[in-house]
């Protein structure tokens, strides 16, 4: 069984072959290679192909080199994922509705040296067919991806606050406390359920029969 350090320079071997076209096609060079992380670059584009440690997911960003946007964090996935960078996870959503191949895969269990051989060369193929535009920079795509995050940002909040006050309203509702129940369901009275509705209206005639 290979050891530890071995994984790792087998790991990054892989990279190197796997996504050669990075180099060949795209100008991008290697100019970091650290355990489980393997980094392009090519003007203020980078490339970042890792393995975390700890779930062994392997799997690829693609963006704008945090050194040129430093304000600009924004969340975790595997990596620290910037504002203008995107997971090929992302970039495969963002192309869904045109793909039809179903073993299309952004990200990948990688436990060992077999997996990488596998896994990998799968990871670069669907980067150097669908990511062709986020690699050469295009301005188009990144908005549009930008704005497309930003669209399910917002749904994650509205839904978030959706559920929120659904639980507060019937923690509220088991325990009489009316006007809880009130305060709870009018921040989402346009989205209330048949039954929502009834127990507003009850909780209302309850609170103004005092």
């Amino acid at each position: 069984m290979a050891t530890p350090e071995q994984f790792q320079s087998d790991f990054a071997r892989v990279v190197s072959t796997s996504f050669s076209f990075l180099t060949a096609e795209f100008g991008f060079a290697a100019i970091q290679v650290e355990p489980w992380l393997v980094r392009y670059r090519s003007d203020a584009l980078i490339v970042d192909i890792y393995r975390d440690e700890r779930s062994s997911e392997a799997g690829v960003i693609v963006g704008l080199d945090k050194a040129t946007t430093p304000e600009s964090s924004n969340m975790s996935i595997g990596r620290q994922v910037f504002e203008d960078q995107y997971s090929l996870d992302e970039i495969l959503e963002y192309r869904s509705p045109k793909l039809d191949d179903p073993g299309l895969v952004g990200s990948a269990f990688v436990g060992s040296l077999a997996d990488a051989n596998v896994w990998l060369p799968r990871l670069a193929a669907a980067l150097r067919t669908y990511g062709r535009d986020l690699l050469t920079g295009d301005a188009v795509t990144y908005s549009a991806m930008a704005e497309r995050r930003s669209r399910a940002a917002h749904k994650f909040m509205a839904a978030e606050k959706l559920s929120a006050a659904r639980r507060a309203a019937q923690v509220a509702w088991q325990l009489k406390d009316y006007p809880a129940v009130i305060s709870a369901l009018e921040m989402i009275r346009d989205q209330l359920t048949p039954v929502e509705h009834k127990k507003l209206h009850y909780a209302l005639r309850r609170t103004n029969s005092r």
